[in-house]
């Protein structure tokens, strides 16, 4: 009975985490996630609206990138 608490609330902890790392990615730079969303540039919002990327701003390094955005699950 112990053990089973003990595993749901690892389980728990695991989970998470892992939700944690999804909502902010790392950085290529300096490593770190410390990546903030920002808003796309006027270039690409206007002609590569299509495509789904998101713009990142990294606070240490001040660098910006732009990643792919994953598909929501349902």
């Amino acid at each position: 009975m112990t053990t089973d608490i003990a595993d749901k609330s690892i389980v728990s902890q695991a989970k998470q985490m892992e939700t944690n790392t999804h909502e902010a990615p790392l950085c290529k730079h300096c490593r770190k996630a410390s990546l903030n969303r920002i808003h796309r540039g006027s270039f690409v919002r206007t002609y590569l609206f299509f495509l789904p990327l998101k713009r990142y701003i990294c606070y240490r390094c001040h660098r910006k990138t732009y990643r792919w955005s994953k598909r929501q699950e349902a």
